[in-house]
């Protein structure tokens, strides 16, 4: 069985016959050190590269120890960590404006055309299913009539090695799956509270809607998820966190993570194959311009 498999904090399903790297800007917004101190930065970039910087104008990255520096440009002309901590530390002058040069940039831009030629064949046979799908659910006046077969997805939550679920007071044992079923997959707007006020969120975000809400509504049907998607346990357990082997850092250093996570945690056999679609939602902060960039892997 083919099964396609999605990183997602924001999962996105892109069916189009152009296929570009989709772009993403945080904003400005407040990022917190492990040892608690704040500061605000930007991440603006797509799935192939990405760059942080503090709202003063400096590039910062992740180090190894998860705390956020101050760059500075390694051998190859790529970002990597000074010894300055973002927050903590003075910035350095190196880091103001701090562009990425020589065998980086090419490197970057090799992977850009890869990534790019790669989903445009994978792209254009969707594409060329979806017409199918459209032709088959036309009623000849160009209004879709019935709705399509629907998709049985699965999600799996992931733990490294070094970094694990998010855990408070109130939810020592992590957020309960019932709050990842109706992210994804609730209908008759439970997952909606756009103001926040409701706490429909557990950290009281505004929330517009769920995962299968958005796109049987934006698709008209074509696009609709059966009752029994939801969240995969790992076989024999009552936990529904799966353990990876590594730290989240080597994942992300990774050229394909998913196609590792994939192979580690045997999603390609039962019970994960008996899913059409399975995303893969991972512990901690999202990353940005490595393994773990949200995206959709195709093919897999």
């Amino acid at each position: 069985m083919k099964t396609k498999y999605l990183i997602i904090l924001a999962l996105i399903l892109v069916i189009t016959s152009i296929i570009i790297a989709g772009f993403y800007d945080s904003g400005y917004v407040e990022w917190k050190q492990p040892n608690g101190v704040t500061f605000v930065a930007r991440v603006v970039g797509d799935e192939i590269s990405a760059t942080m910087e503090t709202i003063d104008g400096y590039r910062i990255v992740v180090g190894e120890d998860y705390y956020y520096y101050y760059a500075i440009l390694d051998e190859n002309g790529g970002f990597k960590a000074s010894s300055h901590r973002v927050g903590i530390d003075p910035p350095l002058e190196e880091s103001y404006k701090l562009k990425r040069r020589g065998r980086a940039l090419a490197e970057i831009e090799a992977r850009r055309k890869a990534w790019e030629e790669a989903n445009r064949k994978a792209m254009e046979e969707l594409f060329k299913q979806f017409r199918e799908r459209l032709s088959n659910l036309n009623n000849g006046l160009g209004k879709i009539t019935a709705g399509s077969t629907p998709i049985k997805m699965g999600i799996v939550l992931v733990e490294f090695s070094d970094v694990k679920r998010y855990k408070n007071d109130e939810y020592p044992s992590g957020y309960p799956i019932e709050l990842f079923d109706k992210m994804m997959f609730s209908t008759n707007h439970v997952w909606y509270d756009p103001t926040g006020e409701l706490h429909v969120h557990p950290e009281g975000k505004p929330v517009f809607g769920s995962f299968r809400e958005y796109w049987e509504e934006q698709t008209n049907g074509v696009i609709t998820f059966t009752d029994d998607s939801g969240i995969i346990y790992p076989p024999g357990s009552d936990d529904p966190w799966h353990q990876l082997g590594h730290s989240k850092l080597y994942y992300n250093n990774l050229s394909s993570a998913i196609s590792k996570i994939v192979d580690e945690l045997g999603l390609d056999e039962a019970p994960y194959d008996e899913y059409d679609k399975i995303a893969i939602i991972y512990a901690g902060d999202t990353f940005y311009g490595g393994g773990l960039t949200q995206n959709i892997g195709q093919g897999l």
